[in-house]
C-alpha cells in the first residue's frame, strides 16, 4: 500500500522491468452488495517503462491508472464495477489485450501507439481523444478486434456475422467477426469486432437475472412442493444454481441444495404442513461468481385438514345410514333407504377419487 493507504499497488519513476500478476484487488468483501465503486485505487503506474500488468482481478475501486508511461502490457485481467476501469493518459506504446471488462469505462487521452484488442467488454464503453496513426482498436484481419456486448449480445445494432474477408465481402461465409465495424466514438472504430466472448482473462462477471424474473411453486402439498424459475444469464455459462431457504439480498439463510446450471426446477420435500416458507435462487458460473438479487418466493403449505376436508362427511353419513336404513327397509320407505345408500356410496367413491387425484398431483 502507498503511505496514504488509498492505493493498493503504486509504482512510480522506474524503467526496471517488473510484473504485477495474480492479485485480487477490491475494496468490498465478497457477497457485499451492491458492488458500487469506492474511493480507493487499484493499480497506479506513473512514469514507468517496460512493465506488465496481467492476470489480476481489479474491482469495486478506481481500477487501473497509467500516466506518463511507455512500453506497457495490460493482459488477461478482470476489471469489473470500478468508477473508472482503465485510464491511460499521456503515454505511448501501450498494449491492452485479452482482458474482461465489465460495467466499466476505458478512457484513453493524449496517448500514442495504443493497441487495444481481444478484450471482452460487457456493458462497458471506451472514450478516447483523436488517435495517432499508430493507434489501433483491433488486431487486423483475421485476428479480429474486441467483443462489445452492445454490438451483438445485449443490444443488437446490426452485429451480424454472415460474411468474411478483410472487407467482409465474401458471403455467405461467417468468420466470427462482425460484418460492420463497431463505432467506439464518432472518430474511432473497432474495424473487426468479435461476435463471441473472448475469454482469457479472469472471469469476474457474476451471472445476471433477466427482467422480469420469476419463481413459481406448483404441486404444493402439506410436506412438499415444486419450484420453477427463470434462467439466469452469464457471458460464458451458468454452471450451477444455489437454492436457499430464507432470502437475503445475496443468497439466503440456509442452503438447501446446489443444482446443475441447466436445471430450472426442483422438488423440495420434508416440509411441515400449514407452514410459511421463503425460497430464493442464485446462479453461479465457472469463475465462482455468484449472482445477487435472484428471484424469491413465499409459499404456505396447506394443512392436512385443508387437503382432506372432504373425508369428514363420510363417517357421519355412514353412521346416519347405519342407524336409519334398517328401520326404513322394514317400513314402507324402502325407496328412500335405497336412495340414502346410493348417495352414501357415491360420496365415498367421489372422495376416494378426489384423494387419488390429489395424491397423483393432478389437483391443485
Amino acid at each position: 500500500l502507498n503511505p496514504n493507504g488509498n492505493i493498493a499497488i503504486e509504482i512510480n519513476n522506474t524503467d526496471a522491468y517488473f510484473r504485477i500478476q495474480d492479485n485480487d484487488i477490491h475494496s468490498k468483501a465478497y457477497g457485499q452488495w451492491p458492488l458500487s465503486p469506492s474511493k480507493y485505487e487499484g493499480i497506479r503506474l506513473t512514469n514507468v517503462t517496460n512493465a506488465v500488468i496481467e492476470k489480476n482481478k481489479v474491482w469495486t475501486n478506481q481500477g487501473i491508472r497509467i500516466a506518463d508511461s511507455k512500453s506497457l502490457l495490460v493482459d488477461t485481467n478482470g476489471i469489473y464495477s470500478n468508477a473508472q476501469g482503465l485510464t491511460i493518459t499521456n503515454s505511448t506504446s501501450i498494449t491492452v489485450r485479452s482482458n474482461t471488462i465489465g460495467d466499466d469505462t476505458i478512457t484513453v487521452t493524449t496517448t500514442t501507439n495504443f493497441h487495444f484488442y481481444h478484450n471482452s467488454l460487457i456493458r462497458s464503453q471506451a472514450l478516447s481523444d483523436a488517435p495517432d496513426n499508430k493507434t489501433l482498436w483491433d488486431n487486423g484481419y483475421p485476428s479480429g478486434g474486441n467483443f462489445w456486448s452492445d454490438y451483438y449480445l445485449y443490444f443488437p445494432n446490426g452485429g451480424m456475422d454472415r460474411c468474411s474477408g478483410p472487407s467482409q465481402s465474401l458471403c455467405p461465409a461467417a468468420d466470427g467477426i462482425g460484418d460492420k465495424p463497431y463505432n467506439i466514438t464518432n472518430i474511432i472504430q473497432d474495424r473487426y469486432p468479435l461476435v463471441r466472448f473472448y475469454a482469457l482473462g479472469p472471469n469476474v462477471l457474476a451471472p445476471r437475472w433477466p427482467t422480469p424474473v420469476n419463481m413459481n411453486a406448483t404441486q404444493v402439498g402439506p410436506t412438499s412442493l415444486t419450484l420453477t424459475w427463470t434462467k439466469a444469464r452469464d457471458e460464458l455459462a451458468v454452471t450451477s444454481y444455489l437454492l436457499y431457504q430464507g432470502a437475503r439480498q445475496c443468497g439466503g439463510d440456509q442452503l438447501i441444495t446446489t443444482l446443475q446450471g441447466n436445471t430450472t426446477s426442483y422438488t423440495v420435500t420434508g416440509l411441515s404442513s400449514g407452514t410459511t416458507y421463503v425460497f430464493k435462487i442464485e446462479a453461479s458460473d465457472s469463475g465462482g461468481n455468484v449472482s445477487c438479487l435472484g428471484p424469491s418466493l413465499q409459499v404456505t403449505t396447506p394443512s392436512w385438514l385443508q387437503i382432506y376436508w372432504f373425508f369428514i362427511p363420510i363417517p357421519i353419513a355412514g353412521v346416519a345410514s347405519a342407524i336409519a336404513v334398517p328401520s326404513l327397509l322394514r317400513s314402507r320407505h324402502r325407496n328412500l333407504a335405497r336412495t340414502i345408500i346410493f348417495v352414501t356410496v357415491l360420496s365415498v367413491v367421489a372422495a376416494l377419487f378426489y384423494y387419488l387425484v390429489s395424491i397423483c398431483g393432478l389437483a391443485k
